[in-house]
């Protein structure tokens, strides 16, 4: 009986131990739990995606792949994307916090960087990569301008372009090969949106303006409108632009999002009919055909130095343009983040860089 007694009691005390372990266990598991879960829940991707602004513009046609793909989304980058008009209203949006990438040709940073010089504050846009090089895009479109040469046609009238914007620069460069100076015509500040009904009123005689756009004017004027594409003047670079602070502290979804644009990348240069497609398909409101499959189309992910070389030529034209006088002048290496890129693809970026540094390159 002692014996069985003795053996109770163990029995007793071993399930008193048991409940007290698998109680601390338990409470350990739910202290883990807890703590997951704030650290799951303080996560930025997961309780506020980021959000891109892209353009309806052919260049930006690795975007609306990157998307519709799914290509950002087997990256882990939890995005959001917002279609915008021009490149200067996703800049825009980027320069208030709506946005927290951007999407636009090298214009309208070559017009910030001289409003705003100094490039060391965390809003400052800085360049990830450039992913298209695209020819023609920009299209000069004067209404009832007749069979005379461009000299004559363009003289004296009112053009409606985007200001700081690419068709700005290329209105331009146009002009200036036709023999024309900008006191020969007069620019008005325009959206895109707004020229259909600008030309048709008479408020302007033409416009400068890139596709889909001038695929909705051809729609509406015919035969009216006579066309000068920029064909071997101008290569739209379109970068894929980031804040300072995103850049230095987002790294890792930087890097997931410049990883789905290698993805969207490589499908559209192994499938470019099914491409064009795909962005026809995106503007079926056109009745006419549209006239992408005329555009040479170079997509990649990349820094190189034609970007650099497109940034000081334009650099040039807006001083001039501004009316900027001497002092500060932005450096285009200080608009370059290439730390990111340079830990997906370090072969992608053909110019100088420190691998450590993400922001400054010419310090």
């Amino acid at each position: 009986m002692k014996e069985y007694k003795g053996c109770d009691r163990a029995s007793k005390s071993d399930a008193r131990g048991a409940w007290f372990w698998r109680s601390s266990a338990s409470l350990c598991l739910l202290s883990c739990l807890f703590a997951s879960t704030v650290a799951f829940t303080s996560l930025p991707a997961l309780s506020d995606p980021f959000r891109i602004g892209g353009v309806e513009y052919l260049g930006d046609l690795p975007t609306f792949i990157a998307e519709r793909d799914g290509h950002f989304a087997r990256h882990h980058a939890d995005v959001e994307v917002i279609t915008s008009g021009s490149g200067r209203e996703t800049l825009g949006q980027l320069r208030a916090g709506e946005i927290d990438f951007a999407l636009m040709a090298m214009t309208p940073l070559v017009f910030d960087a001289l409003a705003n010089p100094a490039r060391d504050g965390p809003d400052t846009p800085v360049i990830l990569a450039n992913l298209s090089h695209v020819r023609p895009v920009i299209h000069l479109m004067l209404l009832d301008a007749g069979d005379v040469p461009l000299k004559d046609a363009l003289r004296g009238r009112t053009v409606g372009v985007p200001r700081g914007t690419n068709a700005d620069y290329v209105l331009h460069v146009t002009a200036r090969i036709a023999g024309l100076s900008e006191g020969d015509y007069t620019l008005l500040d325009m959206d895109p949106e707004e020229m259909s009904d600008a030309l048709a009123a008479g408020r302007v005689d033409a416009v400068s303006v890139w596709d889909p756009w001038a695929f909705r004017l051809r729609n509406r004027f015919g035969d009216r409108l006579r066309e000068e594409p920029d064909t071997g003047n101008y290569v739209s670079r379109w970068l894929l632009v980031t804040r300072k602070e995103v850049a230095e502290t987002d790294t890792g979804h930087t890097r997931a999002i410049l990883h789905a644009y290698r993805d969207a990348v490589d499908w559209i240069q192994a499938n470019p009919e099914a491409a064009l497609a795909a962005h026809e398909m995106r503007i079926s409101d056109l009745r006419a055909i549209p006239r992408s499959r005329d555009v040479d189309l170079l997509f990649d992910v990349t820094l190189d130095w034609s970007m650099i070389v497109s940034f000081r030529q334009q650099l040039a034209w807006a001083i001039r343009s501004m009316n900027v006088s001497d002092g500060e002048m932005p450096s285009v290496m200080d608009m370059v983040a290439p730390g990111p890129l340079a830990t997906v693809a370090p072969g992608a970026i053909t110019i100088p860089y420190l691998p450590e540094d993400s922001g400054r390159q010419d310090k």
